[in-house]
């Protein structure tokens, strides 16, 4: 599965700078799979995919992510990425919308193990 976890909305513009490098430094030190995302074009698209069908690969990458949501006042969205890269969004987690779970998370998305 071709998942994503991305900032939702646009007013980030004053710490994208900041928050690419924290995730940058991240997947450095952690050696994770997950992969920046970091396109400034139309789409606007800032956060981390990764490839994986279990829910134990993707539970550091969401919590790093919400240290992040907390430090920049953000919310994030997760989903899937079908074949022609479109997107579905499934649920959200960050700065309001609180803590993400990780077991419900992973029913949504229809992680194993």
């Amino acid at each position: 599965m071709h998942i994503y976890l991305i900032i939702d909305g646009s007013d980030y513009s004053d710490c994208r700078e900041e928050i690419v490098s924290a995730i940058n430094d991240w997947l450095t030190e952690s050696r994770s799979s997950a992969e920046l995302i970091n396109d400034s074009s139309d789409q606007d698209l800032l956060g981390l995919s990764i490839d994986t069908n279990r829910k134990l690969t993707f539970n550091k990458p969401l919590e790093f992510l919400y240290t992040i949501a907390q430090q920049h006042e953000q919310e994030f969205v997760v989903g899937l990425f079908d074949d022609q890269q479109q997107r579905e969004d499934m649920c959200y987690f960050g700065f309001e919308e609180g803590k993400p779970d990780l077991l419900e998370i992973a029913s949504y998305l229809g992680l194993e193990k």
